[in-house]
C-alpha cells in the first residue's frame, strides 16, 4: 500500500470466450512496471509507473476497450484525466510521483505527480496524441505500524480536474 523502495511488474492475458459466457471471442494483454526509488538522506520517494494495454485479437465490445483510469490493475491512474475519456484498440501511459514528508515524524506528507497518457489510433499501433496532466496532495498517516496513508490528491488537465480520495498510495 506505500512501497518504500524496489520494483513491480504484472502482465497480465486475458482470454474472454464466447463458450465462457462472453458475447464474443477475444483476448488483451496488459503490462504494468513500476518502479520506487528513495533518495537518499531524506524520507522521500521519487515513484514510477508505466503501462501498455492493448487488444491482441477478436471483436472487443466498446465498453471493454482499453480506455483510461479503466486498467485491470490494483492501482489508479490518470489522476487529472476524465475516467474513460480516451479509449481505443491500444493504450499508453506513464507517471511519475514524488512523495515526501511534511512533517519530521511522518504524519503528514505530501506528493507532486505528472502523468501522460496516449490512445492508439484505432485498429493501430499508432500513439499519436498524448493527454498530458499533473496535480498535488496531501498524506495523512493513518497506521504507523503499516506505513498506510489516507491521501488527498488534486489532478489536472486541459480541460478537466478532479478530487481524489484513497487509502494507501496511487500506485
Amino acid at each position: 500500500l506505500n512501497p518504500q523502495g524496489g520494483f513491480y511488474t504484472s502482465f497480465t492475458y486475458r482470454n474472454n470466450m464466447e463458450i465462457l459466457g462472453s458475447t464474443s471471442d477475444w483476448s488483451s494483454i496488459f503490462l504494468d512496471v513500476r518502479k520506487y526509488f528513495p533518495i537518499k538522506n531524506t524520507r522521500s520517494i521519487l515513484a514510477l509507473r508505466s503501462y501498455y494495454w492493448s487488444i491482441v485479437s477478436g471483436d472487443t465490445p466498446y465498453f471493454d476497450l482499453p480506455s483510461n483510469g479503466s486498467e485491470p490493475a490494483i492501482a489508479s491512474s490518470s489522476r487529472g484525466i476524465q475516467s474513460d475519456r480516451y479509449r481505443s484498440n491500444a493504450m499508453l501511459y506513464f507517471e511519475g510521483e514524488y512523495r515526501f514528508n511534511i512533517l519530521r515524524n511522518g504524519f503528514l506528507g505530501g506528493v507532486v505527480f505528472s502523468n501522460i497518457t496516449s490512445a492508439s489510433a484505432y485498429e493501430t499501433q499508432n500513439f499519436q496524441y498524448w493527454h498530458p496532466a499533473a496535480g498535488f496532495g496531501a498524506r495523512v498517516k493513518f497506521n504507523k505500524y503499516s506505513n498506510i496513508n489516507v491521501d488527498f490528491d488534486i489532478g489536472f488537465s486541459k480541460d478537466y480536474w478532479g478530487l481524489y480520495l484513497n487509502i494507501g498510495e496511487a500506485f
